[in-house]
């Protein structure tokens, strides 16, 4: 055995993974391998260490014990965090969580993202790892292994009182502490990409909490954010979780306060068409008749809904579907576009910022750094009129659609000036199909 030069060992290695990958020999494992010689150990954990899944408080501990060793660091890809919250019992599935159940899993998660961060913050030799971040309780209805408990949960779940399954925690967003110090979460310079998943039927996370995680890490160049703001049973945490994560870029502030994100070059927001106070970014056409707005289609499927108590019902808003709103607000939407040029003056490096409506009419505001120049793009989805040639016409119908304020243009013509040194270029576009420049 050892006489096996490591390019012959690594390429078993690869074999055994393969074999294991394609289905093969799935319940083979690699450490067993790493017993054989210290050669062995090197190219076995290259493998074992390239992708680590922490997701339990004693996995946190033995990572932490196990990347001792520089060279372990060095193997590190990728670190998927999976918080593990606190775990609650069978009565507990019929009722939402507590303020008490909240504030201990806030603390949980915290704690669990302190602790790692700690650990990693000594790492100044590492560089390039992506992080990912999500939490489960080990109760919860997706963390189930087996295939009874899961039929068990949905029998339950049928009344929709005996088991809340993911509704449970609709209105429980994880907040990430905003005392803690830098000596309790350090600055983590190893870490180059984030994602974070806090949306769905997976555990929420607070949006500004997401944005104060990302913080941290000061080599970001890559940010998935998957984060959720509509709660529909309660406007005042909908609108509570949306202030609070455009806050820091309203006009008010000083911008020696703001974030900054030195690294960051692609940010990616998607919207529906309604502000935290329950404002409408579009409108009514003047010219369109006013009628029932109700979709009778869907009146079949709300039937049912009567059967159940108000709490686990559809939530209002979403009883009745209409898609009349088609024009664009413009002061509202400016807003939004101002407090995103704001964000953007904190990005030196930023490529690429894309904020998209994804309602009907879809529309998006997109600004790029192409070769050394700067462009501003805004599509609308319906600005196409197919019995118009005219590309002046066009122009002009694409303008009443939406037509920025001079403010707006005056932040991002030194946005691009900060970041390219040269004037902004600004287009009009179909979704699309045609361009107008």
């Amino acid at each position: 055995m050892e006489s096996l030069p490591p390019e012959l060992i690594s390429r078993v290695v690869d074999y055994i993974i393969s074999d294991r990958d394609a289905g093969r020999h799935p319940r083979i494992s690699l450490a067993p391998y790493a017993t054989l010689d210290r050669r062995w150990q090197a190219i076995i954990e290259r493998q074992t260490f390239s992708d680590i899944c922490i997701n339990t408080t004693k996995r946190l501990e033995e990572f932490q014990r196990l990347v001792s060793t520089t060279h372990r660091r060095a193997s590190i890809r990728i670190i998927a965090l999976r918080v593990e919250l606190e775990s609650y019992d069978v009565k507990a599935r019929a009722r939402f969580e507590t303020d008490e159940e909240r504030q201990r899993n806030n603390k949980i998660f915290t704690t669990t993202i302190s602790t790692l961060f700690r650990t990693l913050s000594g790492w100044s030799d590492i560089a390039g790892i992506h992080l990912g971040i999500r939490a489960q309780s080990p109760s919860d209805y997706l963390a189930l292994k087996s295939n009874g408990e899961i039929k068990q949960r949905l029998r339950e779940a049928k009344s929709r009182v005996n088991d809340l399954l993911s509704q449970r925690y609709e209105r429980s967003y994880l907040e990430f502490s905003r005392t803690t110090t830098d000596s309790e979460c350090p600055p983590v310079f190893a870490i180059a990409s984030l994602s974070i998943q806090g949306l769905a039927k997976e555990r929420l996370i607070e949006p500004a909490s997401s944005v104060l995680i990302a913080s941290k890490l000061p080599r970001l160049n890559c940010v998935r954010l998957c984060m959720k703001d509509d709660c529909k049973r309660d406007e005042q945490l909908r609108e509570r979780l949306r202030n609070e994560l455009f806050s820091p870029f309203s006009p008010q502030d000083d911008d020696t306060n703001l974030p900054f994100w030195p690294n960051l070059i692609d940010v990616i927001v998607e919207y529906p068409q309604v502000t935290p106070s329950g404002e409408w970014l579009c409108q009514r056409e003047p010219e369109e008749a006013v009628d029932d707005d109700t979709d009778d289609s869907y009146d079949y499927f709300l039937e049912n809904e009567n059967a159940y108590p108000e709490y686990v019902r559809i939530p209002l808003e979403d009883r009745k579907r209409n898609y009349f709103r088609t024009r664009i607000i413009a002061g509202s939407v400016d807003r939004f576009y101002l407090s995103a040029g704001r964000a953007a003056l904190r990005m030196p490096k930023l490529r690429e910022m894309r904020l998209v409506n994804t309602s009907r009419p879809e529309y998006s505001f997109e600004y790029k750094v192409q070769a050394g120049r700067a462009k501003l793009i805004w599509s609308n989805e319906d600005m196409s009129d197919p019995s118009e040639t005219d590309a002046s016409a066009r122009l002009e119908k694409a303008k009443r659609i939406y037509q920025p304020d001079e403010q707006v243009f005056q932040i991002w013509r030194k946005v691009a000036l900060q970041h390219t040194g040269s004037e902004l270029e600004v287009e009009f576009t179909e979704w699309g199909t045609w361009r107008i420049q």
